[in-house]
C-alpha cells in the first residue's frame, strides 16, 4: 500500500481524496472512452470501490472520501494508520532502468524494497 499512497498524495491520479488523518492508499481506473471511472480505496480498516459513468471528470474520489468519513465517523475507533512491517528499505530509483538513482538519472521515484534485493546502482546515467 505505499506504492498506491501515491495515487492519493499531491500530482496522484486520486489527489482529490480527503479523509483528514485517515491513512488511504488506491488506484484509478477509467475507459478507453472516458465514460467510466473507478477508484478502488483501502484504509487500515476498510476498502471501497467507486464506479461512475457519463461524468466529464472523475469524481470517484471525491465519492469515496464521502463514504469514508461518514463510516469513521460511525466507527471513531477504527484504526486509521496503516502498520508497516520492518525489513523495508525506501530507495529512489531511476524509472528508466529501474535502478537505485544517481545524480545523473532524471525520472527519479521512491520504491519500498526488501534490504536483501535493493537494486544496483543505475549504469545508464
Amino acid at each position: 500500500n505505499r506504492m498506491l499512497k501515491e495515487v492519493v498524495s499531491p500530482g496522484g491520479t486520486a489527489e482529490k481524496v480527503n479523509c483528514g488523518d485517515i491513512e488511504v492508499a488506491g488506484k484509478t481506473g477509467t475507459d478507453e472512452s472516458g465514460e467510466n471511472n473507478w477508484f478502488v480505496g483501502v484504509t487500515p480498516k476498510y476498502s471501497c470501490s467507486v464506479w461512475h459513468s457519463l461524468n466529464p471528470s472523475n469524481i470517484a474520489p471525491e465519492i469515496f472520501s464521502a463514504i469514508v468519513n461518514n463510516v469513521y465517523q460511525a466507527n471513531p475507533s477504527a484504526v486509521k494508520n496503516f502498520t508497516y512491517k520492518s525489513g523495508l528499505s525506501t530507495v529512489a530509483y531511476c524509472t528508466e532502468t529501474g535502478k537505485m538513482a544517481k545524480s545523473g538519472c532524471t525520472l527519479i521515484r521512491l520504491g519500498y524494497f526488501a534490504r536483501n534485493n535493493v537494486p544496483s546502482l543505475c549504469d545508464r546515467h
